[in-house]
């Protein structure tokens, strides 16, 4: 059941990645958009995350869509709204927990109790599919390049706090685990640009041994570089780096990676579970960047508090 609930959500991805030669090499994702920001529920208000945010961000992406709230049919109907005909609903995956027990048949004695979970998905439609549901409204931002530069000084902030390098210069942007230092080069198109691929060089800079240990315990340069070059390790920083952009409402282009969407369209195709294995690796890594962040920013305000005391006291 596992398998075929991967496979369904698997292959509507698939349908919306299309073939690589056709998207010129180029993940729907990497487009130049705006304004797709981080889809969630519209009842909840709770955030899609992982491969489920991946497939409607997809297909806000191959739709159109200017909502970013997603209901079931289900909840639609509860809040007097209709889904427009000849729509189609997008799968969103989650986990139902199942009890378990063992009984004597004899003695009617509980033998084993356990709990387990099984996957299961449902179809969501968004607000623009569904009619009798009031939109939000859309609030412009006021703050022209703050929410760009915010970000990217989040991202700094996570190299500072966990004493990652930055070098300027080179050939490419690219992340070395063995000296633990991201290398950024110039003559990038634009400041967005230039945050998404630094987001993406902070993604894969989680998987040093001392974080996520994503290449193994040994860091080395020749560890790394076999993961690296294996596309998977790619489409994990990919993710991240697009969860990342897309919870600030900032554009996300990096460079082409023809030959990597066709490994993973491939790998797809073979291996059900493996955009869900990525995109949860992706939330992990962004979690772990968001955690140091803000570890940093508590201890740097404890410590400004730390020295107002003391400043008061002379």
């Amino acid at each position: 059941m596992s398998d075929k609930v991967y496979g369904i959500l698997t292959q509507r991805v698939i349908e919306m990645l299309g073939e690589p030669e056709q998207a010129n090499g180029f993940p729907p994702w990497q487009k130049e958009w705006s304004g797709v920001t981080s889809p969630m529920n519209h009842l909840s208000g709770k955030m899609y995350q992982g491969v489920n945010a991946l497939m409607l961000i997809l297909a806000s992406l191959s739709k159109g869509f200017a909502s970013n709230r997603w209901m079931t049919l289900k909840q639609a109907n509860a809040k007097g709204g209709k889904v427009k005909k000849n729509t189609k609903g997008f799968p969103v995956i989650f986990f139902k927990v199942q009890n378990l027990e063992r009984i004597n048949e004899d003695t009617g004695e509980i033998l084993e109790k356990r709990q387990y979970s099984v996957v299961r998905y449902s179809l969501v439609f968004n607000l623009d599919q569904i009619e009798g549901v009031a939109t939000p409204p859309i609030i412009e931002s006021e703050g022209g390049d703050e929410p760009l530069t915010l970000s990217r000084e989040a991202l700094l902030a996570y190299m500072r706090a966990e004493g990652i390098g930055l070098v300027q210069g080179g050939g490419k942007a690219a992340y070395s685990p063995v000296r633990d230092r991201i290398q950024m080069p110039e003559g990038f198109t634009s400041e967005a640009a230039y945050t998404a691929a630094l987001a993406h060089e902070c993604m894969h800079s989680t998987g040093h041994a001392k974080r996520l240990n994503r290449f193994g315990a040994e860091g080395s340069n020749q560890q790394f570089a076999k993961e690296h070059r294996y596309p998977f390790e790619e489409l994990v920083a990919e993710l991240g780096a697009l969860f990342f952009m897309s919870r600030n409402d900032l554009t996300y282009s990096l460079e082409n990676h023809v030959s990597y969407l066709k490994f993973w369209v491939d790998a797809m195709r073979v291996e059900p579970r493996f955009l869900v294995r990525a995109a949860s690796r992706a939330e992990k890594a962004l979690a772990y960047l968001f955690e140091s962040v803000g570890k940093a920013a508590l201890e740097n305000a404890q410590q400004n508090h730390q020295l107002s005391l003391k400043e008061g006291a002379v």
